[in-house]
């Protein structure tokens, strides 16, 4: 079962490097090109990368729904040090 998870990364890698270059090569590389200086490229570029940010946040909310709660490793606390603290009448008192 592990080998099969293996493959399945060994294949997720250079597919995620196609779509990194094609989307640069849609997205940004348009701009290289339009730009006269290099500082109007690096604000142009910083500005489409937000846009390409907030296009793909879309689509996975989208995808998965506007819950906050599709997740389910943070519904149980952990406890580092102390048990869970627990409110009393003697703790509520020094908060007056």
């Amino acid at each position: 079962m592990a080998v099969q998870s293996h493959y399945r990364i060994a294949g997720l890698v250079p597919a995620s490097f196609a779509g990194n270059w094609l989307l640069y090569q849609i997205v940004l590389m348009p701009l290289v090109k339009r730009a006269e200086i290099r500082v109007c490229w690096k604000s142009t570029a910083s500005s489409a990368r937000f846009g390409v940010l907030f296009f793909i946040q879309g689509v996975m909310l989208v995808i998965f729904g506007g819950s906050l709660q599709s997740y389910s490793y943070l519904s149980v606390p952990v406890h580092i040090l102390a048990p869970r603290w627990h409110s009393t009448a003697s703790s509520r008192s020094c908060l007056r």
